[in-house]
């Protein structure tokens, strides 16, 4: 395609009017060499001259009194030859100039990093040249009306990494199908599971001979974790959620940390768990809570999305928050009495337990996102405690009475300044609640 003219008309001197621009296009569309004339207005605000054209033919299509002035003077028969020019105009050439356009967008954004001097990684040169193969020849194709056009080139089909990591993954799918006697199809459309044994035939007339393993053998049996009160309370609480849809029930976790939505996102793990990927909700604030880590293509499936957020839903949803919360109080506040006893006793300082709190995440960076902990009051200040051991025990309705241990050993620096979380894994924070 060939912008061919761009003359701008001479007018008389003295006569009213303004200069229009006169154009041509010559063309080559379904394999036959064409041309398209018009005139453009610069400056009247008619966009590109592709939109002009558009524009141009549409106003001219809805326009009843040009189809009545097209009609007085070449009839009904010129009205529908005029018609069937505009469609083909409105429906073939306007969308063959624009693929055209953006096989040129293409052809620039590709020609611009490999003349610009710079350094290119091997991947980005091989791909930019690969844009420009592409454009050469997909141009020929869209001249001869051959559509739709061939996938054009993505640069993440030049990363070698990732190559190699794809092949890494397709090469256990592969092998856990055949381990699992099926196609990688069946296994991709099984949810990446083995097939189910088919059940056993039940025959009841061949008698069987009589076996001399004891019908019974004293084998200990895997034991079942012993749910809390609270634990059991929190399964009880889940349920009620399951049969939600699941962007319903990712509202309902999105919720608990003060969000009003989320969406599950994948990511590819490195190393070791190579071959694997992270599940996780990412809320409205940008706060990402983990949810799972499974074989990619598992985790890519709806299935597995939605037991990860059936599992988190027990741990995670407003009733049982709360549940928590209100369930540690009371043990809480017995420590508080008997923590200020011995802080008395050794003169260190008093604290009031105010009440206990949920990590929303909402810094996205301290990593104790989901994490209970408890806010105290001491010496005038309010000050954050969050330890690994609370924190479960808080979770799982396991809060003891027994005093805390810096208040025991009578330690400085183990507890929290304001505004501070410990991990209760490293060196003392930077003030203690205890402190004398």
């Amino acid at each position: 395609m060939q912008l061919l003219t761009l003359s701008v008309e001479d007018m008389a001197q003295g006569k009213p009017g303004y200069d229009k621009t006169k154009f041509r296009i010559d063309f080559t569309m379904n394999g036959k060499a064409d041309n398209y004339e018009g005139r453009q207005d610069f400056g009247d605000g008619d966009g590109s001259l592709i939109e002009h054209i558009q524009g141009y033919h549409e106003y001219y299509a809805q326009s009843e009194s040009w189809k009545r002035s097209v009609i007085e003077r070449t009839g009904i028969e010129g009205w529908e030859q005029e018609v069937a020019e505009r469609d083909m105009i409105l429906g073939e050439f306007i969308p063959y100039l624009k693929l055209h356009c953006n096989l040129s967008a293409m052809e620039r954004e590709a020609q611009r990093p490999l003349q610009s001097g710079e350094t290119l990684p091997p991947e980005q040169t091989a791909y930019f040249n690969a844009v420009l193969d592409y454009v050469k020849e997909c141009r020929p194709l869209l001249n001869q009306g051959q559509y739709p056009l061939p996938e054009p080139p993505r640069l993440a089909d030049f990363d070698v990494d990732l190559q190699e990591y794809k092949a890494h993954v397709m090469d256990e799918i592969k092998r856990e199908a055949a381990a699992a006697g099926m196609t990688v199809e069946e296994y991709a459309a099984n949810g990446y599971e083995p097939a189910a044994p088919p059940e056993a035939a039940q025959t009841t007339d061949t008698p069987q001979p009589e076996s001399s393993v004891p019908e019974k053998v004293d084998t200990p049996e895997p034991t079942t974790p012993v749910l809390t009160e609270l634990e059991k309370k929190a399964v009880e609480i889940a349920k009620g959620y399951e049969k939600l849809p699941l962007q319903e029930r990712i509202d309902v976790i999105a919720r608990t940390f003060g969000c009003t939505t989320g969406k599950i996102e994948t990511s590819p793990c490195r190393g070791k768990w190579r071959g694997t990927s992270d599940i996780s909700i990412r809320f409205d604030n940008g706060a990402s809570l983990a949810i799972g880590n499974y074989r990619t293509p598992k985790a890519k499936t709806v299935k597995v999305q939605s037991e990860c957020v059936n599992a988190v839903l027990v741990r995670y949803n407003p009733e049982i928050v709360q549940a928590t919360k209100e369930a540690a109080v009371a043990a809480l506040l017995r420590k508080e009495a008997k923590d200020n006893a011995i802080a008395a006793e050794k003169g260190l300082k008093p604290y009031t337990f105010l009440n206990v709190e949920l990590h929303d995440g909402a810094d996205n960076k301290s990593g104790y996102m989901g994490w209970y902990y408890v806010t105290l009051a001491v010496d005038g200040k309010i000050c954050t405690h969050l330890e690994t051991g609370l924190a479960h025990d808080i979770a799982s309705g396991t809060v003891s009475d027994t005093p805390t241990r810096e208040v025991l050993q009578g330690q400085a620096g183990k507890a929290l300044h304001p505004g501070a979380v410990e991990s209760g894994q490293g060196g003392p924070a930077a003030e203690s609640p205890y402190q004398g």
